[in-house]
């Protein structure tokens, strides 16, 4: 009987950007296919494959391990928690950020570290009552700084 070789974490690619879309393509599946088999946003999926997502909830990494026929390990051990530096933006100047962002999402925001364009996202979830909840998130365009 020959057994199937499991390839070692060794020979894996060793972030979590490179790992997702290693799996995805070896699949033969497309970034839009991913997000939809996981039941993700098409964003979430493309902010992971260029290295803006570092860390997945573990919800986001069983839905995604589900899909690359993958362990959820083989995600976890290459998630890197942000080091981000220390923002000078206050809790209530962040505050303020996101209460504009959801309410005018398409507006330029310059980022509060360095004036260049922050990138804003909208993602629109439900919680375990069913109800509605929008989460912004906002990355610089040029710098680290995140909201």
């Amino acid at each position: 009987m020959v057994k199937r070789q499991v390839p070692s974490t060794v020979d894996l690619p060793t972030t979590l950007a490179q790992r997702v879309q290693h799996f995805r393509e070896s699949l033969g599946i497309t970034q839009s296919r991913l997000a939809e088999l996981a039941n993700l946003p098409i964003e979430q999926i493309q902010d992971i494959e260029s290295g803006i997502e570092l860390f997945l909830s573990p919800s986001v990494r069983q839905k995604l391990s589900r899909v690359l026929k993958i362990r959820a390990i083989v995600l976890k051990i290459v998630e890197k928690a942000p080091q981000l530096p220390p923002s000078s933006l206050s809790q209530e100047g962040r505050d303020h950020y996101i209460e504009e962002m959801l309410h005018y999402p398409h507006e330029t925001y310059p980022c509060p570290e360095c004036g260049a364009p922050l990138v804003v996202r909208l993602f629109h979830r439900r919680d375990l009552e069913d109800n509605p909840l929008v989460e912004v998130k906002a990355n610089c365009s040029q710098c680290l700084f995140k909201i």
